[in-house]
Order: structure tokens, then C-alpha cells, then sequence
């Protein structure tokens, strides 16, 4: 391009608390203590020393430094952290250097504004609204050891203002398995596909302009074809339009997160009511806005009833964390059991219809049974072991996320569960797996489940994927609603389209449908320019 690609977020305001999730965290207690300084000061002058606070954050405690200095902030320091890389945390590229290109964590833009403006009044991260919170607060809690009021560091935090601009393309959004699933990333958590987005950034970065804290929210038409894309500025709340010469490309996911649309949509009669169902997907995001957009501006809308549910949020947020136990890929060593205590669902089967058997049982909640057999067993007890997200045994213990016992009978009374029926039912699992055959058509019979230690992790089925959205044609241009026409400038990928998986997507086919979807769109692009 000899002028610049625009890349444009859709996220909410950082200053909003909004949730339950959020206040919680914010009210989680601290934990402080003092590294170095002086004792506590009687009267509102501040001390000068250093100063330390915890707090429980998104995925596990925060601790956070406070060096005084005459009166001011001199340093805020992030201690090594669990919060999750790209949102709340640092993300990593492959040589273990901080992949920035695409945004600062908060973990390391917040203390920069904080201790660069002497103020708390710095705005949260969208889609990192808890890591914020509580990052702001521990700060807060430190001023206080320190003698002095929070109220004296409220000074208004100026940020570059967003205005009218230009570029050739525009950018709209974040730069059912059986077995096997696909293939992933060696680094953690998908990181590994994110960091090398972000290294090209880098090396593109004469080209592109990132525009974060910058919410789309409509198409700019002229003559049928999209000449530009108008945006809020989350700092002010100012509008501002980006204008392109050849296109805009909306890639803001799906509407998992949206109850409201979700419900809206789910009228096929395969789910009951959804709107109180939690989501794996996180809040800020995959909130429909990219496919609000675009119909409002006359694209064609397919299989939005088409929701896609998962049985592995955890039963405190939603989220696909703290989890598994033992491995990801470990469900032929696994069995499903609800609150009775009793196998309900074929654990190998759809993940659709585990997601309905789980719907039904008590509460709603059902919990992965596992035991120390197998040739995935790993030794809870090893100080070296973690769950596939980074997290320890203990951690998971101590938080709820697992409960286990050395014995069947002693974690049938952890759970409350009756310990005879529970040892009924894993006997007759174990007669199933001597006979290769159970009552619920399981194939998956690697292993008896017979000595301990036991572990349970409690799970709940959620809003995972919507397989609706924006009509594409093969080569990824939108199609207009009214008869059926490709909308000039207008090209879509990723979850925010439909008419790709069907009814029940393949666990893993969404990372293959960016990355296809997202270079195909980008190569019609090119193609029309010519």
C-alpha cells in the first residue's frame, strides 16, 4: 500500500465498572505490607519509601510496588503475574521479548501513566477492566500506607485525541469437536499466533496505524460502496471518521458475549433460554458490534440462529481457565458425573449434546471426574506441575476451581455427594471399559479409574461460538441484503461471518477460519484495487 491500512478496535470505555465479575474484584481484600520505608504516617502528609499491595486480579494475585519520592510517584512496579498475555498481561514473541506492537498491557501502560501524570485518574484498559481495577486500587492501598490520600493524585490524564484520517483499507476489529482437534501454537494459549501478528506489525509499521481505545461504530456509504468507517474516541467520547481509498475489512468476531442477541437469535427450538446462560467469551468483546454495523448499513445477515454452546466454562466466570486438570486432550481417561454423583452423557460425544445433557442435571453444573491412572497421570503433588493455563495444584485448590481427596469415598464427601452411588458409578464405567461398550455409546475406553489421588473440576455449559453473521461470497466480499449484490469496499472474516460451519463449528476450525478468511479477504482487496 503506498499509504496507510487503518486498524480500528470496538471495545467499551475503560472507565465503566460494570458487572458482577468487576465488583468482586475490585472489592477483594488487600493484602499489603512494606518492603522498605516508614511507619505509617499519623496526619495526610505522605511519606517517601516503598510501598507493596496484593489483591486477588483476573486470574490470580497481584502485587504491586510504590516508590515515593518528594511527595510524588516516583515508580509503580508490576511483580510477575498470572493475568492473561495480550489482555491483561505482557504477551510474549517467540524469543521471550514483549510483543507491544499491538497495544501495551496494562500491566505495564498503567504504572507509565500513573508515575508520567502523578494521577490515578487514568482510564482502564478495554477488555482488561478487572486487571485495571485492581491494578488502580493496589496503587490506592499503597499511597495510604504511605500516610497520604488518594484524593490528592486525581489530577485529569490528557491522551492524544483522535481526528479525521485517511488510508487505502481499513481494518474493523483485533488486528462441536470429536477427535483429535487441530493443530495449535507450542506457546501457551493461542500467544504464539498473536505475538507473530504483532511482530509483523512491527515490521509493517510505516504502513499501518493502530487506533486503540477507539470504538467503530458505523460504515461511511457513498454510492453503494464503503468509503470509510466512523469511530468514537473511548477518551473523550469525541467522533472521528477514517476515510479508505479501496476498503474496509470488519473482523470483530462474534455475539457470544451479547445475551440479549444471543436469545434474540436463539429461536430453532434446539436450546432452551440462553439468557442467563455464562459465556467462555469474555465481555468486552464478541459483542455482535461488527454485525450491528454492518446490517445497519444493508449487509446480509446468515445463520445468526446457529449458537454454538461448550461444556468447560468454569463455574465462577464462564471462562475456558483454570483448566484442565490433568490434559487437554485427556477426555478418554475422564468421566462426567452431576451433582448425584452419576455419569449422565457419552463424555466422547458432541459437544453440543454434552452441552444439553449438562443443561439438565442439577444446577446446571456437572464435574470431570478423573483419578491417578493413566498414562496422562502427572503427580498433583510436584511442585513442577501445572494445568495446561500455567496454574498450580494448589492454586486450583485453594480456589475452588478442583476438589479432590486421596480416597473415591472422602471426595463423595467433599462434594456431598452419596459415596455409594458414586462408587456405583465408577464401577460400572470400569466394567464398560473391560467390555468396550457403555449405556451411552462411549468409544473412548483407554483406562480403569481406580486408585487415587481424585480430582473433580466442577464445569458449566456456555455461549461459546456463534456460527451467524455477515454473507460472504467465496472470495470474502459482503453481500448486500437486497438482492443478493457483493457491497463495493466491504469484505468480512472471521467469526463475524456466517455460512462457514454450519450448525455446530469443528473445536479448532475458528483458528483456521481467521487466518484463511482473513489473507482471502485481503487478497480480493488487492485484486479489486487492480
Amino acid at each position: 500500500m503506498n499509504r496507510t491500512m487503518t486498524a480500528l478496535g470496538t471495545s467499551i470505555s475503560r472507565r465503566q465498572l460494570v458487572g458482577g465479575m468487576m465488583a468482586a474484584a475490585v472489592a477483594a481484600p488487600i493484602v499489603a505490607s512494606r518492603t522498605r520505608g516508614v511507619a505509617f504516617a499519623e496526619a495526610s502528609e505522605i511519606k517517601d519509601g516503598t510501598y507493596t499491595a496484593s489483591a486477588q486480579a483476573m486470574n490470580d494475585l497481584l502485587e504491586v510496588s510504590v516508590t515515593i519520592t518528594d511527595g510524588k510517584i516516583a515508580d509503580v512496579t508490576v511483580s510477575p503475574n498470572s493475568e492473561t498475555p495480550g489482555i491483561g498481561g505482557q504477551l510474549l514473541d517467540k524469543t521471550g521479548t514483549v510483543a507491544d506492537s499491538i497495544g501495551k498491557a496494562p500491566v505495564d501502560l498503567l504504572p507509565e501513566l500513573i508515575v508520567a501524570n502523578n494521577s490515578l485518574a487514568v482510564d482502564m484498559v478495554s477488555g482488561a477492566t478487572i486487571t485495571s481495577a485492581v491494578l488502580i486500587s493496589l496503587v490506592e492501598d499503597c499511597i495510604k500506607q504511605a500516610g497520604g490520600d488518594p484524593a490528592n493524585f486525581q489530577d485529569a490524564v490528557e491522551y492524544p485525541a483522535y481526528g479525521d484520517g485517511d488510508a487505502d483499507m481499513i481494518v474493523v476489529g483485533g488486528a462441536g469437536s470429536l477427535w483429535q482437534r487441530t493443530h495449535t501454537s507450542k506457546m501457551a494459549m493461542g500467544t504464539g499466533m498473536i505475538s507473530t501478528y504483532a511482530t509483523a506489525l512491527v515490521d509493517l509499521a510505516d504502513k499501518i496505524t493502530l487506533y486503540n481505545e477507539a470504538t467503530a461504530t458505523d460504515l461511511v456509504l457513498e454510492d453503494g460502496k464503503v468509503v470509510g468507517v466512523v469511530a468514537t474516541d473511548n477518551h473523550n467520547g469525541n467522533s472521528f471518521t477514517i476515510s479508505c481509498a479501496d476498503g474496509a475489512v470488519i473482523s470483530t468476531g462474534g455475539f457470544a458475549a451479547n445475551s440479549k442477541m444471543v436469545q434474540d437469535n436463539n429461536d430453532t427450538g434446539k436450546w432452551p433460554d440462553l439468557s442467563s446462560v455464562a459465556t467462555t467469551n469474555r465481555f468486552s468483546c464478541s459483542q455482535g458490534d461488527g454485525i450491528t454495523m454492518a446490517s445497519a448499513a444493508g449487509c446480509s445477515l446468515v445463520d445468526m440462529e446457529q449458537i454454538q454452546l461448550l461444556y468447560l466454562g468454569n463455574v465462577v466466570n464462564g471462562q475456558i481457565t483454570k483448566y484442565p486438570p490433568r490434559n487437554a486432550n485427556g477426555t478418554d481417561q475422564l468421566i462426567f458425573i452431576n451433582k448425584n454423583g452419576e455419569r449422565f452423557v457419552q463424555e466422547d460425544g458432541r459437544r453440543d449434546k454434552i452441552c444439553l445433557g449438562v443443561l439438565d442435571q442439577p444446577d446446571q453444573i456437572f464435574y470431570m471426574l478423573e483419578s491417578g491412572d493413566g498414562a496422562l497421570y502427572v503427580d498433583i503433588h510436584d511442585p513442577e506441575w501445572r494445568s495446561a493455563d500455567g496454574f498450580t495444584f494448589d492454586y486450583l485448590n485453594d480456589n475452588g476451581y478442583i476438589v479432590w481427596d486421596d480416597t473415591l469415598e472422602g471426595l463423595a464427601g467433599k462434594l456431598e455427594m452419596d459415596p455409594a452411588t458414586l462408587q456405583a458409578t465408577v464401577d460400572a464405567f470400569n466394567a464398560a471399559v473391560e467390555s468396550g461398550s457403555d449405556e451411552f455409546g462411549r468409544t473412548l475406553f483407554s483406562c480403569k479409574l481406580e486408585n487415587g489421588p481424585w480430582v473433580a473440576t466442577p464445569r458449566q455449559a456456555c455461549v461459546h461460538h456463534t456460527m451467524g453473521g455477515l454473507t460472504i461470497d467465496p472470495a470474502g466480499h459482503v453481500m448486500a441484503a437486497d438482492g443478493g449484490e457483493k457491497i463495493e469496499g466491504l469484505y468480512a472474516a472471521g467469526e463475524v461471518t456466517g455460512g462457514i460451519h454450519g450448525a455446530n463449528r469443528l473445536g479448532g476450525n475458528a483458528v483456521v477460519d481467521t487466518v484463511v478468511f482473513g489473507k482471502l479477504a485481503a487478497d480480493s482487496l488487492v485484486a479489486d484495487m487492480a
